[in-house]
């Protein structure tokens, strides 16, 4: 029995999965921040007597806007690459590769291998892999790939 390269890691899907969990969390913390800001500017807004008050009130008012903006962002974003990674997991295809490059980065513990591969003679990409499958791989040794058809810049190695 072949001993298998690399140690099993979580797969983008569940990656993915968990980033859109937070970035899901993080929206609704943020979205309760907002209507509170929005909420304070109203009330600030309707008894204000002066501009500085309404300065204020305007303040609050588009704080709240943006946080639920810029949160808004990063849940669509999270979703999309959730949705790739769900393509990629059901409909990925799978290919054979050529290691190009092996590269070490630190030393000791902060110490992280890669490694570089091609597929489809002008598609690079690098990849992070444990000590062993470093080890176990080399220079111009055929990997497997798992990639989508319809986006050749999205891919991994397969275990």
């Amino acid at each position: 029995m072949r001993p298998q390269p690399f140690r099993q890691k979580a797969t983008i899907l569940r990656e993915r999965v968990i980033f859109a969990a937070f970035i899901s969390i993080l929206f609704a913390l943020a979205f309760n921040g907002a209507v509170f800001l929005i909420d304070q500017g109203i009330s600030i807004l309707s008894g204000s007597r002066g501009w500085g008050e309404t300065l204020i009130a305007a303040i609050l008012l588009l704080a709240g806007v943006f946080v639920i903006a810029i949160t808004g962002l990063l849940v669509v974003s999270a979703l999309q690459t959730l949705r790739l990674a769900w393509m990629m997991e059901k409909d990925g295809q799978v290919t054979s590769g050529k290691v190009l490059q092996k590269v070490t980065l630190g030393e000791g513990k902060n110490r992280s291998c890669r490694i570089i591969y091609a597929f489809k003679e002008d598609i690079h990409f690098e990849e992070r892999v444990s000590e062993a499958g470093y080890q176990n791989l080399n220079v111009d040794d055929l990997v497997r790939i798992r990639f989508l058809a319809g986006h050749p810049d999205i891919a991994r190695l397969e275990h």
